[in-house]
């Protein structure tokens, strides 16, 4: 029985030794267990802070996307306005063009009317001189005859003996005075008429010399208008330059913003700066709510806001913002499902059909507007964004936000615009993180 005892006793001290023995290795892998824990705890929190940065990214990366399709929209509408006033250039400069040659032909044509005049008026003048000197011819004549005829009378007078041989050169002379006075009538006609055509090539004369002066005076018109005209053509080629130059510049600016939101597109299209679990529900092409179309987008998705007040929504809204709308709380519950089946993070899920919650408050800010109605969503998730914004209050700044939470904003959320935060508890968020 001593034996039997003494070796039992001996087993169990074995026994105890090996449970020691299994202690110190127990020991030793809890301590690397919680090294690893504590090793794993690190690298929870780098990737929080990593985390976090992505989300200040993620918001930076949406405004620059806003700015950017702003600034692309602005820039098309520019590009429309500078197109259309380019062609207006063009045409008014075919038209300019047009004018100016409609009037070097008029300028010809008058050229051509006024030596057209001159050379009538020439004409006129030639046969005026050329009348003139027949007028004066036949009043040579004419004075010849009557001088022959005072001698023949004079002849007549010597002797009564000679008169005989004088009827027929008496006659002769009578005839030639009758042809004369004929002539001279005719001479004297042909004058009056002379006269009256002289008079009517002066007055033709003195209204083609009007004429030449009032043509005169429109070709001084037109060279005035052609040379007013030639430098409105020279600035409106200034301006078609400038425009031109601008529109370049502004293609090549569009360019590049094009490429920058081409960059944004992807981040966004890829959730970048999301966390897993949102990222994972996201770009699930095997999840059947997002082929059913029960998953509606993020929180972040449906809302507008004045860049104003960004920040102030940001503090508030916070990791709400990738919050994800779904139909019904069985939607939700399919997503978290499908997250712990395949280990793909966490997210927070909104059911829009059973929301609770409307934001009421006791006690009410006067004096400073409600944030839920600086924001712009679609009608459909009014309900949603009024039961996450609450009654919360915008204000100036933290100074007012104390202030205004001491005086009665107890129980009501303050914002500032810089999104310094007084809560309904009464606690303080705020700061600024790097960008």
């Amino acid at each position: 029985l001593l034996k039997e005892l003494s070796a039992k006793a001996g087993e169990r001290e074995r026994k105890a030794r090996e449970l020691v023995e299994q202690e110190a290795l127990l020991s030793a892998k809890v301590s690397n267990w919680q090294s690893k824990l504590d090793t794993l705890r690190l690298e929870l929190e780098e990737r929080d802070s990593e985390l976090s940065h992505l989300k200040e990214e993620r918001s930076a990366v949406k405004e620059r996307l806003r700015r950017a399709q702003a600034s692309l929209d602005s820039l098309q509408k520019e590009n429309e306005i500078q197109r259309e006033v380019e062609a207006r250039l063009v045409k008014e400069r075919e038209r300019t063009e047009q004018r100016i040659s409609a009037l070097h032909q008029e300028a010809l044509e008058l050229d051509e009317a006024i030596e057209k005049i001159n050379n009538s008026l020439d004409q006129l003048e030639a046969e005026i001189s050329l009348r003139e000197k027949r007028v004066k011819a036949r009043k040579e004549i004419l004075d010849r005859v009557k001088e022959e005829y005072e001698q023949a009378r004079e002849s007549l007078g010597l002797g009564v003996n000679k008169e005989t041989d004088l009827k027929h050169e008496s006659k002769y002379v009578e005839r030639l005075l009758g042809r004369i006075s004929d002539s001279r009538s005719r001479l004297e006609q042909e004058l009056i008429k002379v006269e009256e055509r002289l008079a009517q090539v002066v007055k033709a004369s003195e209204r083609k010399a009007y004429q030449r002066e009032m043509e005169a005076e429109r070709l001084r018109n037109l060279d005035e208008t052609i040379e007013t005209i030639r430098f409105e053509l020279e600035e409106l080629e200034e301006k078609r330059n400038t425009a031109t130059q601008q529109l370049r510049d502004r293609e090549v600016m569009l360019s590049k913003v094009r490429s920058r939101l081409g960059s944004l597109e992807t981040l966004a299209e890829n959730f970048e700066g999301f966390k897993l679990g949102v990222r994972s529900i996201m770009k699930a092409k095997d999840l059947e709510l997002r082929q059913r179309g029960r998953i509606l987008g993020l929180v972040a998705d449906i809302i507008s806001v004045d860049p104003k007040y960004e920040q102030a929504v940001e503090a508030v809204l916070s990791d709400k913002l990738q919050y994800i709308i779904v139909q019904t709380h069985e939607d939700g519950k399919v997503a978290v499902d499908y997250l712990k089946t395949k280990a793909k993070g966490r997210s927070s899920f909104i059911p829009i059909k059973e929301l609770n919650g409307n934001g009421a408050r006791a006690h009410q800010v006067s004096g400073g507007p409600k944030l839920r109605d600086l924001v712009t969503v679609p009608q459909a998730f009014k309900d949603l964004v009024d039961a996450l914004l609450g009654d919360t209050v915008v204000v100036e700044d933290l100074d007012q936000a104390l202030a205004k939470w001491k005086e009665n904003g107890r129980n009501q959320c303050l914002v500032t615009l810089e999104g310094d935060m007084v809560d309904e508890r009464g606690i303080i968020s705020g700061g600024r993180t790097a960008r």
